[in-house]
Order: structure tokens, then sequence, then C-alpha cells
């Protein structure tokens, strides 16, 4: 989990970051904290599918999963201002996003929602402008 936190603070060193015993990575938009657990399933979610096929980054699949939940997550937080803090707004956000990913059937279409797709596109820019980083990170973070 040091690991986790070492990499994001080299990506982004004013974000604050907090190491979970849980299996987790995640952004905490009420405390702007980062979360980070131990390594979890590659497949939650279909995540990496919908990099692949509905942000076309077929390259992305070079990466450790865990890498592209790290860069998500911080993308949730380099795009935040975008949303306000607007508390009723994102608790139903919350609310919203853990009735689709208990929903097998809408699992694929949570990473439309907006801040979960500019999050994504903010992740994919990352590794384009940094390849080799990711490449470094994505080793480490294996």
């Amino acid at each position: 989990m040091l690991r986790y936190k070492l990499v994001a603070k080299l990506i982004e060193p004013r974000l604050p970051v907090k190491t979970l015993k849980a299996e987790s990575i995640t952004y905490d938009c009420d405390k702007q904290t980062l979360l980070v657990g131990k390594y979890f399933d590659p497949n939650d979610y279909g995540f990496m599918r919908h990099l692949s096929q509905a942000h076309e980054f077929i390259e992305g699949v070079q990466y450790s999963y865990t890498l592209w939940a790290l860069l998500h997550e911080i993308g949730h937080y380099m795009t935040e201002e975008k949303y306000g803090t607007n508390k009723e707004l994102r608790a139903w956000f919350k609310e919203y996003s853990r009735l689709m990913i208990r929903d097998k059937h809408c699992q694929d279409r949570f990473y439309d929602c907006r801040e979960e797709w500019e999050a994504t596109e903010w992740a994919i820019a990352w590794v384009k402008a940094h390849p080799k980083k990711a490449k470094l990170f994505s080793l480490i973070l294996r």
C-alpha cells in the first residue's frame, strides 16, 4: 500500500493520500483525499473493457490495472472543480454510483457518467503525456 501512496504522490503531490486496510482505491470528494488499499481484482466493473472500447484507448492494456485505478481516482481530484461543492449533488451521485455498480447490466454504463468519463479521460491524457513514467509506475504497482 505504501507503493500506491508513493506513486500517487509522484503523480500529484498536492493530493492528500491515506492508506486503507480494505481492497480499494477511491477518491473521497468530501475530504478531498485519495484512499488506497491493497491490490484488487483487475476486472472489477469492466473498467479495462470500457477503457479500450468506449475510450478507444487500446494501448491501455499494456499498463497495470492498479495504475489505471489510481490514475482514474486522481482524475476525480483533478477534474472536480467542474462539479463544485454541492453536497446534495455529490451524495446523489454516490448513491447512484452504488446502485449502478451493484447491477451487472448497468456496470458498463457507470463509466459513461460524466464525472467517471472525465476522470478516465484525465488518466488517459496523463499516460499519453508521461509514457515512460506510466510504464515505470505500472511495474511498481503490479
